[in-house]
This record gives C-alpha cells, structure tokens and sequence, in this order.
C-alpha cells in the first residue's frame, strides 16, 4: 500500500478543525510515511513502533493505511455504526421504573429482575441502566478500597440453620423526638427477616423481641450470632458476667438455640444484618416520618411483610425470601395447604 506524505500532510491542514479521532489518524499515518521514506525496505517493527507511539495496535495502524490508501481521508472518517434506531422507554414502563428508583433506590439489574418475574416484561439491564443514566438518577462514584478480612463465602441451605440479629440506632426519625432502635433478625438461607422498633435498647428488649419473633417465625432458628452489645451478652462486663445469666442467654437455653458472638473489631462477619440495614435505609427510613414508636412499629410491620413477600433477592435466584421458603419445605416434605398460607401471611 502507498502512502503520500504530501497528501497527507494536506489532508492534515484542510481537517485541523475536525474532530480528534481524525487528527490522530493522520498524524499516525504521517509518521508511518516519514518512516517508509527512510528506510529501503519496510519492516514489521515499523508498525508496531508507530502503533506504540500512539498507544493502538498494529492491526488497526495496519489497517488506517490500507483505508486511506483505497478511498482518501473518507477512509478514516469514523462512520456510524451501523444498526437498528435506539428505542426509547416511553409510557406505562417509564413510569414504572421511575417509581422504582424513587421508592426504593434500586439498580437496573433488581428493576429488571422485579419487571420480569411481577410484570411479565422482558427487557435489557443494559436498556434499564441507560434509562437511568440519561434521567441523572446514576452518578459515578469512586469508592475506597477497602482491606477485607474475610474472603470465603458463606453457604446455607437450611433455614434457620444460621441466623443473625442486630440493632439499628435512628435518634433523629420519629416527629415527637425520641430515640428508636430497630432490631432486625435475618435468616441466612432464605433472606427472610422480621423487625420491631423499641424506644430503647436493652436486656429486655432484647428478650421481648425474641418472644415476638418466635410467635411468627415459619422456621425453627437453631442458631443466632449477635455482636458483643450490652443488649446481646455480659462478656464485657465482668461484673455482671459472674453473677447474673444474660437475658438472651437464658431465653437461647430454653428454646434450643445455639447462641453465637462475632469475634471482636469484625463486624463484617455480621455483613447480612448490616446489608439488611442500608437496604432499608434506601427503601424505608427516606421515605418516612413517623410520628411515635406505634406508627413505626406499623410501618415497620408493612414493610417486613413486602420484604418477605415481594421484594426478590439475586442470591435466591431472583425469588422472594417466602418462596425460597417453600421450595425448601416442598423439597424436604410436602407441604399442606395451610403452611403454605402461613407462610406468605407471616410477617
């Protein structure tokens, strides 16, 4: 193939106020020639000199100069891509998603997951993502790089087999100004969760909680992992660790629950009640403002319930934390009717 370094350097001058794309091109194309002039004979380290001069490959410098050579600067004009006409989400769907995004601050990929298994509708993450982003409702952020301690993951089958409770502390969400505290209990196998909100957090919160969530909970829990609060255990207290059974500790013997604390300074191990948490940041606490600890312990209680019933998780293969449920118990016995129905009611 020729190239003409006069004409070249023409086609440089006449297209100095095009884009970059094209200036880059040429430029590569210029030294290519210059080095052709030189040399007698034009050899393979040529190209892959020019190529890493301007950070492309040899076969696309190769191919520049067999363009250029055949049709001109039209040659390495960038074209475009050749295809159908990008369609745009319009209507019903729109909406739908928008109203996703603003109640619950959700990605493309649990939208699509949400629009496919409740709606029936099929469409691209990709197309879902893009929607997004041309509505402003993704920003890039650069996130830290954080050391992880712990790198396996944790695999359960068995629902109750491996469970955890927390506390979350929210001081400035109730209108009268008191404090609230929510205990979260997730079970690792199915996702399903059960939350209550007290105006405090102590020994005895702790115990009435555990009696409400035995009076729901489909499954039996054979063990629990908690952190090392106050509310949780007296293994830092020693003063009281000596003389007086911790509340949990009694009400775990009595029910045949095997009681387990994190090792200290790694909460991470905890990591499924604390992605509990920010999930309801994002999907409840917003959103609200409740008056008083009852009309959160309501809101709290609709929520659970759409959590367990409705809201598809991506580690159950996009199903809800009840049919996980089922598919279990149908998988191990047969499931009656009635057990069916106390499960999709259960808080």
């Amino acid at each position: 193939m020729h190239l003409n370094l006069v004409k070249l350097t023409q086609d440089y001058k006449s297209s100095r106020h095009e884009s970059e794309r094209i200036i880059s091109r040429i430029l590569a194309l210029i030294e290519l020639a210059r080095l052709r002039s030189d040399a007698p004979v034009f050899k393979d380290w040529m190209y892959r000199k020019i190529a890493s001069q301007f950070k492309i490959s040899e076969r696309t410098l190769y191919r520049w100069a067999s363009a250029y050579s055949r049709l001109g600067l039209y040659g390495i004009t960038p074209k475009l891509a050749s295809g159908r006409k990008r369609k745009y989400i319009t209507g019903w769907l729109a909406k739908h998603i928008k109203n996703m995004r603003d109640d619950y601050n959700w990605g493309a990929e649990v939208i699509w997951a949400h629009l496919k298994h409740d709606h029936g509708i099929n469409i691209s993450k990709y197309k879902i993502h893009r929607f997004l982003s041309d509505r402003k409702y993704i920003h890039r952020k650069v996130r830290k790089i954080k050391d992880k301690k712990h790198f396996r993951t944790v695999v359960v089958e068995v629902p109750g087999q491996h469970t955890q409770l927390d506390v979350k502390h929210l001081p400035h969400l109730l209108k009268n100004g008191k404090k609230s505290y929510v205990y979260n209990f997730v079970d690792h196998a199915t996702k399903w969760s059960f939350k209550l909100a007290y105006e405090g957090c102590g020994v005895w919160e702790t115990y009435r909680f555990m009696e409400a969530l035995l009076d729901v909970c489909p499954f039996e829990i054979k063990r629990l992992q908690t952190d090392h609060g106050i509310e949780f255990t007296y293994k830092f207290m020693p003063h009281l660790q000596d003389s007086t059974v911790h509340p949990l500790e009694h009400f775990c013997s009595i029910n045949k629950i095997i009681k387990k604390l994190i090792p200290v300074s790694e909460k991470e191990v905890n990591s499924l009640v604390k992605r509990s948490h920010r999930q309801d940041d994002n999907e409840l606490y917003e959103t609200i403002r409740p008056v008083n600890i009852n009309h959160f312990n309501q809101l709290l209680i609709r929520h659970t319930k759409w959590l367990n019933q409705s809201r598809r998780r991506k580690p159950l293969k996009w199903k809800t934390a009840n049919e996980a449920l089922l598919d279990f118990k149908k998988q191990t016995s047969v499931v009656s009717i009635k057990e069916e129905s106390e499960i999709n009611t259960a808080a």
